[in-house]
């Protein structure tokens, strides 16, 4: 089953609203890894209708703009993550902001989180970018 564009914008704009809701409200542990589950899946369900779609335009713009991701996100971020470690400066920048978040858990677990996030929001990013480049060279 594939996914419509309006389904899919409901979508987008639900998982942007409960992402928000999750930054803000303190839930139980048990329901935030249900609705992470949830969102891998939606997101998985959405490329995988997005490659299957009829619309080759569409399905080779994502193709394109996945493999810019996985190909330049994917080194680029492990490359900016090992260099935030060594540079002083970022280092002390995460810890502090690792300590103003942790709650009682352990500070290492809460920077792996932020470089987990930071390496989620580079690829996002450049998945971003490569489907504004390849619209862009179609038109």
């Amino acid at each position: 089953m594939s996914a419509s564009v309006p389904s899919q914008a409901a979508m987008a704009i639900a998982i942007l609203l409960m992402g928000a809701f999750l930054a803000v409200v303190d839930i139980p542990y048990i329901l935030r890894v249900c609705l992470s589950l949830l969102f891998i899946a939606w997101g998985g369900w959405m490329v995988i209708s997005t490659l299957r779609s009829r619309d080759e335009l569409h399905a080779a713009s994502t193709r394109f703009s996945l493999a810019l991701a996985a190909g330049i996100g994917t080194p680029l971020s492990l490359i900016l993550v090992m260099l935030m470690t060594f540079a002083p400066g970022a280092r002390n920048a995460i810890s502090d902001l690792a300590s103003l978040g942790a709650d009682g858990s352990d500070l290492a677990i809460t920077g792996f989180g932020l470089g987990v996030t930071f390496t989620l929001f580079l690829q996002c990013s450049i998945l971003l970018l490569g489907q504004a480049l390849w619209w862009m060279s179609k038109r």
